[in-house]
């Protein structure tokens, strides 16, 4: 991935690096990215902390990131309870709502898939869960570059949750800068065995 002067302060820096992910990411070739996306999907499903939770908040991804959709549909089909994120209108804040299927799911926000609060249960108790969370780049210590939003920093500072991020190999970077609030990942699992990263803490 294309390197960053880092003489910029923080939020020109994340700026800087969110435009450089974002233009790669829409590069990536459709069938090469399945084929990532299909070899994150297998690391997770044989990793000790998906086979041991009965809980995962799962994002629902977006056509730049790593397919979760078949993450969520093999969840399902183990019988694990699954929510997904519902950004708050107005807000930089979101709330998770468990679904059963697919069908649960609506455009929302940004023209995401969300759950209808109007017909999902709210997951309020989920403190233990794994949560799979999403990122444009990851750095070796478990350091994510987001959106800039702020909704997953906020969300995973108010719950403990054994955090996983997901991330394409060639998105891992030695090391990100990063603010005082910004979460750090238990664990970051790649396509590439090189890549994957254990116990970030």
């Amino acid at each position: 991935m294309e390197q960053v002067n880092f003489t910029y302060d923080l939020r020109e820096y994340k700026k800087i690096m969110r435009d450089v992910c974002m233009r790669e990411r829409r590069q990536m070739n459709k069938q090469f990215k399945a084929e990532l996306d299909n070899s994150i999907c297998e690391r997770l499903l044989m990793n000790t902390e998906y086979k041991q939770c009965d809980t995962i908040l799962a994002y629902v991804s977006s056509d730049i990131e790593v397919n979760t959709r078949g993450i969520i549909k093999h969840a399902l089909s183990d019988g694990k309870y699954v929510a997904c994120p519902r950004c708050i209108p107005g807000t930089h804040e979101m709330e998770f709502y468990y679904i059963e299927s697919m069908d649960d799911l609506s455009a929302g926000s940004y023209g995401i898939l969300e759950p209808d609060p109007e017909v999902c249960e709210a997951a309020e108790d989920v403190d233990g869960a794994l949560c799979l969370v999403p990122g444009l780049c990851f750095d070796r210590r478990g350091y994510r570059l987001g959106y800039g939003g702020g909704y997953y920093d906020r969300y995973l500072g108010a719950h403990d949750l054994v955090t996983v991020g997901l991330c394409y190999s060639y998105f891992m970077v030695r090391e990100l800068l990063h603010g005082r609030y910004d979460a750090r990942m238990k664990k970051v699992i790649t396509n590439f065995s090189l890549g994957q990263v254990e116990h970030c803490e």
